[in-house]
C-alpha cells in the first residue's frame, strides 16, 4: 500500500493555485474599476467648455529618474494635473502612492487620487501624504475646471 505522504503536499499545492489565481481575479476587477472611473472623468473633461488637453496612460519622470504612467493627465494654460484612480485594494494603494511620492512638487502641478467607492481611513490618510483625494462625485456634475484652478 502506497504512502499518505504527498497528500499534504497535493493539498496545499491545490490550496495555493487557489489562492493565486484569486489575488489574480482581484487584481483584474480592480483595474476595470480604475479604468471605468477614468474613462467617466475622461468624457466629463472632453465635454467641457474650457477644453482642457486630455491624455490617457501618460508617462512622467519621477524624482528617481523612473518614468511613471498616470491614469489621466489634464493640461491648460501650462497648468498639468496627474490623476491616478484608485481603489480599496492594497495593490493600487501601493501603486499610486509609489507614483505620487516620487513625483516633483511644484507651483502648476497637480496631483489627485481619485476614488469613487470609499476608502479605508488609513488609506486615504497615506495617500494624501503625496496627493489630493477627490471623489468622483466632486466631478460629476461639473466640468472640472477646479482641477486646474483652484
Amino acid at each position: 500500500m502506497p504512502s499518505g505522504d504527498w497528500l499534504w503536499s497535493a493539498v496545499a499545492s491545490v490550496a495555493n493555485a487557489a489562492a493565486d489565481a484569486a489575488r489574480a481575479a482581484v487584481g483584474r476587477v480592480g483595474a476595470t474599476r480604475e479604468s471605468n472611473l477614468i474613462g467617466r472623468t475622461k468624457a466629463i473633461l472632453d465635454k467641457a467648455q474650457w477644453k482642457p488637453k486630455t491624455s490617457r496612460d501618460f508617462k512622467y519622470p519621477g524624482k528617481s529618474g523612473k518614468i511613471h504612467t498616470f491614469d489621466l493627465s489634464i493640461e491648460s494654460d501650462h497648468k498639468l494635473a496627474l490623476v491616478d484612480a484608485v481603489v480599496a485594494h492594497p495593490g493600487s494603494i501601493a501603486a499610486k502612492y509609489l507614483a505620487f511620492s516620487d513625483t516633483e512638487s511644484r507651483p502648476g502641478l497637480f496631483k489627485y487620487a481619485l476614488y469613487e467607492n470609499e476608502l479605508a481611513p488609513e488609506d486615504k490618510a497615506l495617500l494624501s501624504n503625496v496627493a489630493d483625494l477627490i471623489s468622483y462625485k466632486a466631478i460629476s456634475g461639473t466640468n472640472g475646471e477646479f482641477l486646474l484652478y483652484q
